[in-house]
């Protein structure tokens, strides 16, 4: 299951978007940056091998401060290139 993770913290890195969902098995993370200017757009992408688990990850964590912020977690939306 491919989740959506929004209103992360500017700095968060790869890794730490990985390891704060590590307990419900995520298997990779990539936070998202405009192109042009490498800037962080305080997003990004968390894959979840197990649908149950990603589920569980939806209840425990969407409004879960991190980073002073609360986060939005949601089921990704099929890419518009229709990849997904």
């Amino acid at each position: 299951m491919r989740l959506f993770v929004g209103n992360l913290p500017f700095a968060t890195t790869d890794p730490q978007l990985l390891s704060l969902f590590s307990p419900f098995g995520a298997t990779s993370a990539e936070t998202l940056s405009f192109p042009e200017t490498g800037r962080a757009r305080g997003c990004g992408y968390v894959e979840i091998s197990e649908d149950d688990r990603g589920r569980a990850a939806i209840a425990e964590m969407n409004g879960k401060t991190y980073g002073g912020r609360p986060l939005r977690v949601e089921a990704a939306r099929p890419r518009r290139d229709g990849k997904n």
